[in-house]
């Protein structure tokens, strides 16, 4: 069975290797294995010249202060998307992987990784992660949440959405804050954006992936929403499985109840076996 879940692994690469991101009305992914303007950003511009590249599959940035020395913050690089496509969906979910290495001390100004959506009517989630901790200003509002995690390898944030009545922020697949939102979102203008950047230390980011889209539908075997089972989905499903600690009696992660094809709570390779079998390529 793992052999088999890693031949469709393989398959799923090599159907993505042509492009640095896949959309559709349902999901939009960014794997950082190409350049953001390239994957579907809007260069939103840099500050002095931070220094970028791509590697392993990774978008990286190193951010410091010297391009501009006699600036009072240091380099920064940022990315824009319309979520227009989305507008007024009920659910809603963004996932993004990240590592970033400098100081918890950066946060108060941004740095040295950031991602937020908001709209121009005030409704807004902005989250700021540095090496070791993370925060999320929502709204403007108080208190601002505050996490902790461990420094020195990526961590995946996690952004679910249900119209005005919850928000819910995971980090590696933990609970971190949850509430009753101001309003729904997306709605109105909303787009959402992402940063590297110094203000007084440097950096070294590592941006895996971003992706977002409506929710899935539990146990449905469709990552994507498009109403198949194909490469694309077999490619998130080999990532609930070998990544993110699934397994036979353990609580599906929040990402991958859309895999758990059994229905018992858990994805497992059980759960494989019913999405090979009810595999059936695109647009059927």
């Amino acid at each position: 069975m793992l052999n088999a879940l890693l031949a469709w692994a393989t398959l799923a690469v090599a159907i993505f290797a042509w492009s640095g991101a896949t959309v559709s009305a349902e999901v939009f992914s960014w794997e950082c294995n190409s350049l953001p303007v390239d994957g579907g950003w809007t260069f939103l511009g840099e500050f002095c010249e931070p220094t970028t590249w791509i590697a392993d599959g990774s978008y990286f940035q190193e951010v410091d202060d010297d391009t501009c020395p006699n600036e009072p913050v240091g380099e920064s690089e940022g990315y824009r998307r319309e979520l227009v496509d989305f507008l007024d969906h009920p659910q809603f979910w963004v996932e993004w992987r990240v590592e970033g290495d400098g100081p918890a001390s950066e946060l108060f100004a941004g740095a040295p990784t950031a991602l937020g959506l908001a709209n121009s009517f005030g409704i807004s989630y902005t989250f700021f992660i540095a090496r070791d901790m993370a925060k999320l200003n929502r709204d403007n509002l108080l208190p601002i949440i505050f996490a902790t995690f461990d420094a020195g390898v990526a961590h995946t944030h996690r952004l679910e959405l249900f119209g005005d009545e919850l928000y819910a922020w995971y980090i590696d697949g933990d609970l971190v804050d949850s509430g009753v939102p101001e309003g729904p979102f997306p709605s109105f203008d909303a787009f959402i954006v992402w940063a590297g950047s110094s203000w007084h230390e440097p950096a070294l980011n590592r941006w895996d992936y971003i992706r977002y889209g409506d929710l899935q539908e539990p146990f449905s075997g469709d990552f994507d929403s498009d109403g198949d089972r194909d490469g694309r989905d077999a490619f998130y499903f080999a990532e609930c499985i070998a990544e993110r600690g699934n397994g036979p009696g353990a609580p599906a992660d929040p990402g991958c109840p859309w895999a758990d094809m059994d229905a018992d709570g858990d994805v497992d390779f059980a759960d494989f076996g019913q999405f090979q079998r009810a595999f059936t390529g695109s647009d059927e």
